[in-house]
């Protein structure tokens, strides 16, 4: 049950921050502590450093910059649930799928 609700958390903040993110410098930062803040609600442990991650990828528009999740293992697991047939058993497919978004 909680990874299913890590799962639908991490696919609703790449959903959301893709469809209807700010536009305007000053609200990407509040906006990505929220959905750390979501994040945190089914995983504690889930690296503070996303907001950042979070903030470069809506300046740039590229999915790459959520690469350095990949270091957190459980990503992977969320990743898998999230994306029907997609198999994350390594950093470098974990890599290699956030390079997949932007192409």
């Amino acid at each position: 049950m909680k990874n299913i609700l890590m799962v639908l958390s991490l696919f609703i903040v790449v959903a959301f921050v893709a469809s209807c993110a700010p536009t305007e410098p000053r609200e990407m930062l509040p906006y990505c502590q929220t959905e750390y803040e979501e994040l945190l609600q089914t995983d504690p442990n889930f690296p503070h450093a996303f907001i950042g991650y979070c903030v470069a990828m809506m300046q740039t528009d590229k999915y790459v910059a959520y690469q350095p999740l990949c270091n957190y293992e459980p990503v992977w697991e969320m990743i898998e649930e999230a994306y029907e047939g997609v198999s994350i058993t390594s950093k470098s497919e974990c890599f290699q799928f956030f390079k997949s978004l932007d192409e």
